[in-house]
């Protein structure tokens, strides 16, 4: 298999694999939890907050969390996807022998 098609088949099949793993992972992290509720506490505070702004601020407020959710996210994927490729290479470069192109 070729390097491109290979690397076509870990980006199709990344989502999956991620969503798979981390679920379990993040379960597990006191750190994450312990986010996950200051977020809670900050999103409270923000509902509180966006009742007293005009449907236009609510607007514009809407579309910039929506944006740097889908960056977040794109950002997430794409280091995963890298932390498969760094293993990869770190394979070959320890064992070039059984890992050849």
């Amino acid at each position: 298999m070729g390097q491109i098609n290979f690397m076509n088949l870990l980006i199709k099949n990344a989502a999956n694999l991620l969503q798979s793993t981390l679920d379990e992972s993040l379960n597990q992290s006191i750190t994450y939890k312990e986010l996950a509720q200051k977020e809670d506490i900050a999103e409270y505070a923000f509902i509180n907050m966006i009742a007293d702004l005009t449907k236009e601020q609510k607007s514009i407020i809407d579309n910039l969390i929506d944006k740097r959710d889908h960056l977040n996210a794109e950002y997430s994927t794409m280091a995963y996807i890298q932390g498969y490729i760094d293993c990869i290479r770190m394979l070959k470069a320890l064992q070039p022998e059984i890992y050849k192109d």
